[in-house]
């Protein structure tokens, strides 16, 4: 990699034990099978603290009797899918219409991790990618005292969350507790 391939820092939240394997070198370990709403399967990561935090919070909640942690990781975005760009999202659209004339009956409607899983089964083109990006929209995630909103108007937000997925493990760099 040289110094011009583009990373960035990504923050993840699971149970504690699976962090620590994480942090020890066991990639697979944080692993989602994901196959809905979300970006497949993969390693997801936040793009900051506070959203890690978020879900640490979010999971803790609802899993009382576990443990969970936040962990860091440098991440490639050497060999990006960017669901940010609309130029990637209308390749992914073609593909999946030209899969669909040949035949391929697995995609879903509305199930996007379904989908995005199909197209990496289902083709060798999407193996390039080592990573995803997208946003994820959290209506009730605003801090209106320091913007302000008038939604006739495009405004900025805290509401739209970057949502990374690795593919890929070569995709992340390196790794290193939260903290140090």
């Amino acid at each position: 990699m040289d110094e011009w391939t583009p990373r960035v820092k990504g923050y993840h939240c699971n149970e504690e034990s699976k962090v620590n394997q994480f942090e020890l070198g066991d990639l697979k370990s944080l692993k989602s099978t994901e196959d809905g709403k979300w970006l497949g399967s993969g390693v997801y990561f936040w793009d900051n603290y506070s959203n890690a935090l978020y879900w640490k919070n979010q999971k803790e909640r609802k899993q009382k009797e576990k443990n969970f942690k936040v962990t860091t990781a440098l991440l490639s975005l050497e060999n990006l899918l960017d669901l940010t760009d609309l130029g990637d999202i209308d390749f992914c659209l073609k593909v999946i219409d030209l899969l669909k004339r040949q035949g391929v009956t697995e995609f879903i409607e509305g199930e996007i991790g379904k989908n995005i899983n199909v197209l990496f089964n289902f083709t060798k083109i999407f193996n390039k990618y080592d990573i995803l990006k997208s946003h994820g929209l959290y209506n009730k995630e605003l801090k209106t005292e320091f913007f302000v909103v008038n939604e006739k108007i495009p405004y900025l937000t805290t509401r739209v969350k970057t949502i990374y997925c690795v593919k890929n493990e070569k995709a992340i760099q390196q790794i290193k507790k939260v903290g140090e």
